[in-house]
């Protein structure tokens, strides 16, 4: 069967490059290496009958000859093949920030089991495919598109999609519900989506590096380093991004910073230059997948006001 999941969305501010037919579905589809899912439609069974009818007359108790064959049994073959079932990427974190909006300030944090708005996430054939759910206000001035996506699908040792993380960004323009005018404006998506069943506690210590994609006081997209170890089930590791090296934190070892057995943690973040300073202070939040825990993702975000966060993954190395 496919991979294929329904996981909801987010966005920022972006210049509409064009008008779309809001009657119209657009779809993306970023992230492609290469086709990992196998398409079982099921069980078969197969049945085999015997007895012959025509001029002869030797099927049944009719015919010529005046002799009966008895019908042979309906024969069932099992098959070998078994129905795999799909993978569900619902175990997951999404941040959004609007911007030209109200609470432009404020960086939403939702599950990503949440009903989608402004578009829909799945796995199809090893890609992630984004689609734009149109509008449909009956103005046909009123559009919404993508304006930017980057997606990257974390894979376990053998091979197998396990979930995906990173940026969607859109676009909308509406008219507003009191007939005021038109309301515009942008939205970034920070998702991580991962197959809750691939759940795994690490059995050996190893370093894990990977990327944060984070927002900060409505500086929208921006990518940092990400490294983390596990080790005599703690996690230990920092952040930092070199672009912006006051964007700089780490695990606070002070405070409980234990994996769960089914991978997951939680741990306090403080500033690496300079641990006083309250706007750094944040918490991780995240959980090791695969067939030996050699995936982590998971969210971070501040401590007190939802200034900042974002989404991360990583790789044993």
């Amino acid at each position: 069967t496919s991979e294929s999941t329904h996981v909801v969305s987010i966005t920022t501010s972006g210049t509409p490059g064009s008008s779309n037919n809001n009657s119209d579905e657009i779809t993306e589809t970023v992230g492609s290496t290469g086709n990992d899912s196998t398409d079982n439609t099921g069980i078969p069974a197969i049945s085999e009958t015997s007895g012959t009818s025509g001029t002869s007359g030797t099927s049944g108790t009719s015919g010529t000859s005046g002799t009966t064959l008895q019908k042979e049994p309906v024969i069932s073959t099992p098959s070998s093949e078994t129905r795999i079932p799909e993978a569900k990427y619902s175990s997951g974190t999404i941040l959004t920030r609007t911007v030209n909006d109200t609470d432009s300030k404020i960086l939403h944090r939702n599950d990503v089991v949440s009903n989608p708005d402004a578009f829909t996430l799945r796995m199809k054939d090893g890609e992630v495919v984004v689609d734009v759910k149109p509008i449909n206000t009956g103005d046909p001035a009123d559009y919404r598109e993508l304006v930017s996506k980057n997606l990257n699908i974390l894979r376990d040792k053998s091979g197998e999609a396990v979930g995906f993380y990173g940026i969607v960004e859109t676009y909308t323009s509406e008219t507003t519900r009191n007939l005021s005018g038109k309301e515009k404006y942008g939205r970034m998506d920070y998702i991580v989506a991962m197959n809750g069943e691939e759940k795994k506690l690490p059995s050996v210590a190893a370093d894990y590096t990977g990327k944060l994609y984070y927002d900060q006081e409505q500086a929208a997209g921006k990518e940092a380093d990400i490294s983390l170890r596990y080790e005599d089930r703690q996690v230990t590791g920092a952040i930092l991004d070199k672009d912006r090296p006051h964007f700089s934190m780490e695990i606070d070892t002070r405070k409980p910073h234990e994996v769960d057995e089914d991978g997951s943690f939680m741990a306090v973040l403080v500033g690496t230059n300079n641990r006083a300073d309250t706007n750094m202070h944040g918490y991780i939040y995240g959980n090791f997948y695969g067939k030996d825990g050699e995936i982590v993702a998971g969210s971070v975000h501040s401590k007190d006001d939802d200034s900042w966060g974002g989404v991360f993954g990583g790789e044993k190395q």
